[in-house]
């Protein structure tokens, strides 16, 4: 789509944006406002958590995820990852 569009048509998408989001991030902002619904109306004890759920809390936000946090994979894990799917496929072909 990208290549045939020109530069203005590019740039209107990209204002439109701004003022009405749409793609992915909406989505997972509408789903956060359902979830924190659900989470208030059927999940909240307010003896243990006297504040209502928000969207934020059910929110996640992709750019505070730092290196440190992220999940260490060894080598030799994904090595066995790697040959598990090998033996996966092999076995599929052999089948077929």
């Amino acid at each position: 789509m990208l290549r045939t569009i020109s530069w203005q048509q590019f740039r209107e998408l990209e204002l439109m944006y701004e003022i009405e989001p749409f793609g992915e991030e909406r989505d997972d902002w509408r789903m956060a406002h359902f979830m924190a619904l659900v989470a208030n109306i059927a999940g909240r004890d307010p003896k243990t958590r006297p504040k209502p759920y928000t969207i934020k809390d059910f929110v996640f936000d992709f750019d505070t995820v730092t290196e440190d946090e992220k999940p260490k994979q060894s080598v030799s894990y994904m090595t066995m990852l790697i040959n598990s799917w090998i033996d996966v496929n092999n076995m599929t072909l052999k089948e077929n």
